[in-house]
């Protein structure tokens, strides 16, 4: 099964929360906005902070941190369903930051969020390890 049908099935089937281990983040993005068809994404990464992948719009700087961008999408949440793609996010997720993650993949009827990891690391931190699903990008 390629990833883009792997990814798909995971989506349809409610999962929230995606870890794909791969050092190929150049190559897994497009895969990734190819399969989610609807949606508002954003992309999270320390020397940029957060964007919309609509328009390439600031919306929250990289000083603010991981713990900044998910305040912000906790509290100010997008209108309708939205997708943060979190890259390299392993060296900058402390306590505060799982619990707020754990919290936002569990409440469902509260949160249209759902949340990528893209990393090269398999490390998912053990309190986040059941509500977030392992998945593999192949190399070519």
């Amino acid at each position: 099964m390629n990833f883009r049908t792997e990814f798909d099935q995971l989506i349809r089937a409610g999962v929230r929360g995606f870890w794909i281990t791969t050092h190929e983040e150049e190559r897994v993005l497009p895969e990734i906005q190819a399969t989610i068809k609807r949606g508002t994404l954003f992309s999270w990464s320390s020397s940029s902070g957060t964007i919309s992948l609509a328009d390439n719009s600031l919306i929250v700087p990289p000083d603010d941190g991981l713990g900044g961008t998910l305040s912000k999408m906790m509290y100010e949440q997008p209108e309708g369903e939205w997708w943060l793609i979190l890259c390299d996010p392993h060296e900058h997720i402390g306590v505060a930051t799982k619990r707020m993650l754990r919290e936002m993949l569990m409440q469902k009827p509260m949160n249209r969020g759902r949340f990528i990891v893209i990393s090269p690391k398999m490390d998912i931190p053990l309190e986040l390890n059941k509500v977030i699903m392992p998945v593999h990008f192949a190399l070519p």
